[in-house]
């Protein structure tokens, strides 16, 4: 008997890293003609994050700094070359779910950001 084992996708299972899009805000730019700031804006896709719930660390420091709200969450996304992320940033996911980055720390050990997100 075998068993047919296959772990090339055992990270969405186990890890529980999604493929999302990550939106860099770029800069605002004014359309004089029409009245309106329009922000340009740059996606990153196929950014394999991970989704977490706020952790109790973080959510004390998080909590005392004003910045955490019921149903936020953390996201733990790698480097992208190229971006800074900032406050206003998106991470989007498969089904169009959109979190509002409203806090980064920066992992340079780990290469990675946790932003703090919320819907």
């Amino acid at each position: 008997m075998t068993i047919g084992f296959d772990p090339s996708n055992d990270y969405t299972m186990f890890d529980g890293l999604q493929s999302v899009t990550y939106r860099a805000k770029g800069a605002a730019t004014p359309d004089v003609e029409n009245g309106v700031v329009a922000d340009t804006a740059t996606d990153y896709t196929s950014i394999q994050a991970l989704k977490r719930l706020v952790d109790q660390d973080a959510m004390i420091v998080l909590f005392s700094a004003g910045k955490v709200q019921v149903g936020d969450c953390m996201w733990e996304i790698p480097y992208i070359t190229g971006v800074t992320p900032a406050v206003g940033d998106r991470v989007i996911e498969a089904d169009d779910t959109e979190w509002e980055v409203v806090a980064i720390d920066d992992k340079p050990v780990l290469s990675m950001w946790r932003v703090l997100a919320r819907k």
